[in-house]
């Protein structure tokens, strides 16, 4: 693995932890005869790095990135080559120095892909990112912004105000759940203040939805209404609940071919399309046939049901699937 970064200091620390094998002085001397790209830098930044690693990347490479909000990127890049990436690992510690070679286990991995996106080079990246040991989910841009504005962009949010409202001398005195929900207050804010404004509109949403059902939960308390509360807290705990279940939860996988015509975007309009149903894809693989101007596209789906609404969604889409669901 070969990396470049304007900060010497930085590609000296990754080869020191054994995070890369070579370091390069030029982007182009990174990406010669690279098969794939990872453009990692604050989300403000990403679309003119990407840009650049594009014109510098061979024909065959694909080009990913890993910022926390996609929209805004994949309007702005066009090329086939180009597929929109997050990976949902980490923690509030920044830097080289919090790499670590799990990172990735048994992690959601979305990608976004555009229209032009070739399927190709998407499968390598799904496949790459198998191998990392993540679990790839192709989700549409607007939607993933959507959700990680409630899932991860509205959690720091909190945690921000939640130190904010506290007095100066109270973690010394709090308890374990003051210190979990503000674990990630303050998080790198070279990387966050990017974040915020980049899904802005998203993330407002979300505070307002949460402005609402706060204000619900206080009015429950000023009519000292236990009833009512006691319905709130055992809902949360049953919510919680299925989350935790349905993470745990480990399905058998189901094979499912389709053939395609060979044109820019099919793949992309197939993963994306069961990404919405909520289909775990487990795995792909594509094979062209001999004239080049079809393919099969295999997936490998996980749970009987959700197959059976793969196949559903698959044959609506005009592409009957091969192979029992």
């Amino acid at each position: 693995m070969v990396g470049y970064d304007r900060d010497g200091a930085t590609l000296e620390a990754a080869l020191a932890r054994g995070a890369l094998d070579s370091a390069a002085d030029t982007v182009s001397d990174a990406l010669a005869g690279a098969d794939a790209c990872f453009v990692c830098a604050p989300v403000g930044a990403l679309p003119a790095l990407v840009v650049d690693a594009l014109a510098a990347a061979p024909s065959a490479c694909v080009v990913t990135d890993v910022g926390s909000t996609k929209r805004t990127i994949v309007e702005a890049i066009s090329d086939e080559r180009f597929v929109g990436g997050h990976p949902i690992a980490g923690s509030e510690l920044a830097g080289i120095g919090a790499a670590r070679a799990d990172l990735f286990d048994g992690a959601a991995w979305y990608l976004t892909p555009g229209e032009k996106s070739s399927g190709v080079l998407y499968e390598r990246l799904h496949q790459l990112l198998v191998a990392l040991g993540a679990h790839p989910v192709a989700i549409d841009a607007a939607a993933h912004d959507r959700l990680l504005a409630t899932v991860s962009h509205l959690p720091h949010v909190l945690a921000n105000v939640l130190v904010a409202m506290s007095p100066a001398d109270s973690v010394v005195r709090a308890g374990p759940s003051f210190r979990d929900l503000t674990r990630v207050a303050g998080a790198n804010p070279a990387i966050w203040t990017d974040i915020y404004l980049s899904n802005a509109s998203a993330i407002a949403d979300a505070i307002e939805d949460t402005i609402e059902r706060l204000a619900e939960v206080a009015s429950m308390l000023r009519a000292s209404n236990a009833d009512a509360v006691a319905r709130w807290s055992d809902d949360a705990l049953r919510e919680r609940k299925r989350l935790l279940d349905a993470d745990l939860a480990v399905a058998p996988t189901h094979e499912l071919r389709v053939v395609v015509p060979n044109r820019p975007g099919v793949l992309a309009e197939l993963t994306l399309s069961l990404g919405r149903a909520g289909v775990n894809i487990v795995d792909l693989a594509l094979a062209p046939a001999p004239d080049n101007r079809s393919g099969a596209i295999t997936f490998w789906v996980a749970g009987a049901h959700a197959a059976a609404r793969a196949s559903e969604l698959l044959e609506q889409l005009g592409f009957p699937t091969m192979g029992e669901p």
